[in-house]
C-alpha cells in the first residue's frame, strides 16, 4: 500500500461519519452540507458527510480467498449526532414515510375520496378497508436499486438464485434480500455528486480515490472508495456490479450479518467491532475452512492486516491484545445463520 494510501485510510478511519439528507427538508441538514462545501474543519466535515471505505490498491494478499476489507464504518458517537440531523429532516415528512410503504395520516380533505372508495369497494371476506384516516402509500423503488427478480442475469441476482439452494446461510440471507427486508444497489448506478471533488477535498482525501454519492435511499452523501467491493448502509447494501457471483454470495452474507448485530453502531477500534468482523468472516469469506482452529487464526490474521484501527490497538493496547488472542469463535447467542 502506497504512503499516499495510508494517509487516506488512516484519515478515514478519524473521521468516518453517517449521513446528512439532502432534500432541503431542514435548516440543520442544509447547514451541515453548505459546511462541507465551504471547507470546514476535518472534525466538523465528519459530521457533514457519510464515508464508507474500500480495500486499499496493493494491499497484501490474505492466507484464504477473503477479500480485503470492504468498509469503514461510522463510530457510534459520530453515528448518534447525524442521526440527530437524520431524525430532524424526517419528521413530519410523509413523503419520506411514504417511500417505505408505512401508513401515512391524511387530512381531512382527503378523506372524502378514500371513503367513496370505501363504498364502492366489493366486501372480500379476508379484508378490511383501511380506516379513512389511513392511506398505505405504494413503495417507489429509487432509481438505483437492483430489481431482485430471479431471472436477471447479473451478478447480484445470479449470486441471490444460486444461494435459494445454498448452505443455511446462504439460504436465509437469499431469502431475506428476496423479500425486500434488505435492499441492494450497484456502486456503479449511485450517482455522484456534482460537486465531488471539492467535498472529498474538504474532507482531506484524495478526489483520485474517492467519489461522493448519494445515498439511494436516504438522500445523503457518502465519500465512497473508487476500488469498493461493497458495504451495509442502514438496513440495505451497495456492491460492485465488477464483483464475481461468488464475492456476491460473500458480500450478502457478511453485511447482512453486520446489519442483524448492528455492528455498525460500535467503535471502530472496539473488542465489539473486532468480534463483529470476525463472525461476519466467520460465516461468510471462511466459512469453508473446515478446521475452526485454523478458521479463527486466519480470521484473526487478516482482520489485523487489514483493519488499520484493529492493528493499531492491537499493537499498542496488550490488554486488548489478550481478548482479540482469546476469542476463538463467535460468541454464544450470536446469529451465525442470517436467519
Amino acid at each position: 500500500m502506497s504512503n499516499e494510501q495510508v494517509k487516506s485510510e488512516d484519515a478515514a478511519n478519524a473521521s468516518v461519519a453517517a449521513s446528512v439528507p439532502t432534500g432541503g427538508a431542514t435548516r440543520s441538514g442544509v447547514q451541515a452540507l453548505k459546511g462541507a462545501l465551504r471547507g470546514m474543519s476535518h472534525a466538523e466535515g465528519a459530521r457533514a458527510v457519510q464515508l464508507h471505505k474500500g480495500p486499499g490498491e496493493g494491499a497484501p494478499p490474505i492466507p484464504s480467498s477473503a477479500p480485503a476489507e470492504e468498509s469503514m464504518r461510522a463510530p457510534a458517537t459520530q453515528r448518534r449526532a447525524i442521526q440527530r440531523v437524520t431524525d430532524e429532516a424526517l419528521t413530519g415528512r410523509a413523503d419520506a414515510r411514504a417511500q417505505e410503504g408505512e401508513r401515512v395520516p391524511v387530512t381531512e380533505a382527503q378523506q372524502a375520496p378514500v371513503m367513496a372508495a370505501a363504498q364502492r369497494a366489493p366486501v372480500m371476506a379476508d379484508h378490511q378497508v383501511n380506516p379513512p384516516s389511513q392511506v398505505i402509500v405504494p413503495r417507489t423503488a429509487p432509481a438505483a436499486e437492483l430489481a431482485i427478480n430471479g431471472a436477471s442475469t447479473d451478478p447480484c441476482n445470479v449470486a441471490v438464485a444460486q444461494m435459494g439452494t445454498g448452505t443455511p446461510v446462504e439460504q436465509n440471507t437469499a431469502a431475506r434480500i428476496r423479500a425486500g427486508t434488505h435492499r441492494v444497489a450497484y456502486i456503479e448506478d449511485v450517482p455522484v455528486h456534482p460537486d465531488s471533488a471539492a467535498l472529498i477535498t474538504n474532507m482531506r482525501l484524495s478526489p483520485t480515490q474517492f467519489s461522493m454519492r448519494t445515498d439511494p435511499w436516504s438522500g445523503g452523501l457518502m465519500a465512497v472508495q473508487n476500488n469498493a467491493v461493497g458495504f451495509a448502509i442502514g438496513s440495505n447494501l451497495v456492491g460492485a456490479r465488477a464483483s464475481p457471483v461468488a464475492r456476491w454470495k460473500t458480500l450478502l452474507c457478511h453485511e447482512v450479518n453486520h446489519i442483524l448485530h448492528n455492528d455498525n453502531g460500535t467503535d471502530d477500534a472496539s473488542i465489539e467491532r473486532y468480534k463483529g468482523e470476525f463472525r461476519a468472516y466467520w460465516i461468510a469469506e471462511f466459512a469453508g475452512v473446515a478446521d475452526l482452529a485454523l478458521r479463527a487464526t486466519q480470521i484473526r490474521t487478516h482482520l489485523i492486516r487489514t483493519y488499520a484501527s484493529i492493528r493499531s490497538r492491537y499493537k499498542t493496547d496488550p490488554a486488548f491484545a489478550v481478548l482479540v488472542d482469546a476469542h476463538l469463535a463467535p460468541a454464544a447467542g450470536d446469529n451465525v445463520t442470517n436467519a
